[in-house]
C-alpha cells in the first residue's frame, strides 16, 4: 500500500510537472513533426533536447569547468547544425559566406504540341547560371562538411588514440554524446 501511495505521490511531485515542462520545450518540434518528414522529426527534436542540456549544464552542471566549458560549446554547435539540417538553410548561408545572391527567374509556357501541358523555362544569362551552380556547389560543400562535423559532434573521440603523457583535458574536444550529461 505505501509503494502504492509514493507512487502516485512521485507522479503529480516529478513526472506531470516535468510532462508539461517536456511540452513545452519541445512545443514547437511537436508542432512541426511528421510521420514522413525526417528533417522535421528527428533534427529539431534533437535539437531542442541539445540546447535544453547545454542550456542547464551551464548555469547549474557541477562538472570541472574546463571540461564543461569544452562540452557546452560542443552542445552549441550541435545544436545550430541540427538546426542547420532541419531547415535546410544550406544556399542561405553559402550566399552569406560567398557575398552572392541566387538569381531566380523562371516562368512555364505552354508546350506547342499539346498546349495544355507546360515546360519550365529558365530565363538566366550565362554569368547567373555560373554565380548559381558557385552557390549551389558552395552549399553542398557545408552540407558535407556539417554533416561529418556533426557526426563528430555526436561520436565523441576516439580515447584510445590518445597521448598517455600529455594531459587529457589538453586533448579532450567536448564532442560525444555519451558524455554529455552532469
Amino acid at each position: 500500500m505505501r509503494y502504492k501511495l509514493q507512487r502516485i505521490w512521485e507522479l503529480f511531485r516529478y513526472d506531470l510537472p516535468a510532462f508539461f515542462r517536456n511540452l513545452l520545450i519541445f512545443r514547437k518540434a511537436l508542432w512541426k513533426y511528421r510521420w514522413y518528414g525526417g528533417h522535421h522529426s528527428v533534427f529539431t527534436l534533437m535539437a531542442d533536447a541539445v540546447k535544453d542540456m547545454h542550456t542547464n549544464i551551464e548555469k547549474r552542471g557541477i562538472e570541472e569547468l574546463i571540461s564543461k566549458g569544452k562540452k557546452v560549446e560542443a552542445m552549441k554547435r550541435c545544436a545550430y547544425l541540427l538546426n542547420l539540417f532541419a531547415d535546410g538553410e544550406f544556399v542561405d548561408v553559402a550566399e552569406k559566406e560567398l557575398g552572392l545572391e541566387m538569381t531566380f527567374r523562371d516562368h512555364f509556357e505552354p508546350l506547342e504540341d499539346r498546349p495544355e501541358l507546360y515546360k519550365l523555362v529558365e530565363d538566366l544569362t550565362e554569368e547567373e547560371k555560373k554565380i548559381n551552380e558557385r552557390i549551389l556547389r558552395r552549399a553542398h560543400d557545408i552540407q558535407k562538411k556539417g554533416w561529418k562535423e556533426l557526426m563528430h559532434l555526436l561520436k565523441g573521440q576516439n580515447y584510445s588514440k590518445f597521448n598517455k603523457k600529455s594531459e587529457f583535458l589538453d586533448q579532450f574536444d567536448g564532442s560525444g554524446i555519451r558524455g554529455w550529461w552532469d
